[in-house]
């Protein structure tokens, strides 16, 4: 037992002495309860997101800022086994905070350092896991307005389909000569009645092969409350299929840094993501923010 003991506090003392003085200072304010709050900070940080929305993705996005603030995450830890990392991340999940301030000041320290440094990188898999679940209700709840709406004008889209069918019965009509077209559609159908229909297919029909993209293009404003936070927080990686996609995410993040780095428009990816996805366009201001930005987030969701 007594061996175990001093190898403990061997190993402990080996973790605190890696720590600066303000690291320490910064490890030891998790446990103190402030005057005007319920909670210390350790169990803020500690407890995960619960609810699936836009405003529960930003605070998962600033619990994550919140860890790093606390300026432990570049303490070198590579020789400490993982046996020993997931026994003091374990201890310091579920044990009380009064408790943990009763420890040694070596083993309180270390203790917090690992656990910091495992929360960081599980907050980051708790945004990610709200991000999808609400990308998948913004996506779920887009399509059940819009099925709504097409059946609402699903009679307009039949009745000026139906119109443009008579058109072009006459137009693949072989005994009707090139000459007499015209005549022959504007007696079937009448030239206002034919422009109406045109634009009603034009307003109603849609070019995408997935739906849920002309639903995430109305939803700017929604992703737009959270994307800053995600695009500064958030390093993604993929694989060479996926260059395509990150170039896009990282157009994004340097347009929102702004200052000399500030990207051009005409730097802006054209087409970001697989088939099926937004779809190419010209790069412009208004076109490539308002629909790719929601776009190029439901891609990394459904990818990441």
């Amino acid at each position: 037992m007594r061996v175990r003991d001093r190898f403990a506090t061997r190993l402990f003392g080996g973790l605190s002495v890696r720590l600066s003085a303000d690291q320490q200072q910064a490890l030891q304010s998790l446990l103190v309860l402030r005057e005007d709050q319920w909670r210390t900070p350790l169990d803020v940080l500690r407890t995960p997101p619960t609810r699936i929305s836009a405003s529960a993705l930003v605070q998962a996005l600033h619990r994550i800022e919140q860890i790093r603030a606390v300026g432990v995450h570049g303490v070198d830890l590579g020789d400490l086994s993982e046996s020993r990392r997931l026994t003091l991340v374990r201890h310091a999940r579920v044990v009380r905070v009064q408790l943990l301030a009763r420890l040694s000041e070596d083993r309180r320290l270390a203790t917090l350092l690992v656990f910091l440094q495992h929360l960081e990188r599980s907050a980051t898999d708790d945004a990610l896991d709200v991000f999808d679940a609400f990308m998948s209700k913004l996506t779920l709840t887009g399509l059940g307005r819009r099925k709504k709406e097409r059946l609402r004008t699903l009679k307009d889209l039949d009745q000026a389909a139906l119109r443009l069918r008579t058109v072009a019965r006459v137009l693949l009509d072989s005994g009707v000569s090139p000459a007499g077209i015209r005549e022959a559609d504007f007696a079937l159908v009448d030239a206002r009645t034919l422009e109406v229909a045109i634009d009603t297919v034009e307003a109603l029909a849609n070019e995408d092969d997935d739906p849920a993209v002309e639903v995430l293009v109305g939803a700017y404003a929604t992703v737009r409350r959270f994307l800053p936070a995600m695009l500064a927080g958030i390093a993604l990686e993929g694989t060479p299929g996926a260059q395509p996609l990150l170039d896009a995410w990282q157009f994004l993040g340097r347009l929102e840094a702004g200052g000399r780095g500030k990207p051009r428009w005409a730097d802006a990816p054209g087409r970001s993501y697989p088939e099926g996805g937004c779809g190419g366009s010209s790069p412009g201001p208004g076109k490539w923010i308002f629909r790719h930005t929601p776009c190029v987030s439901w891609t990394v969701c459904s990818t990441h």
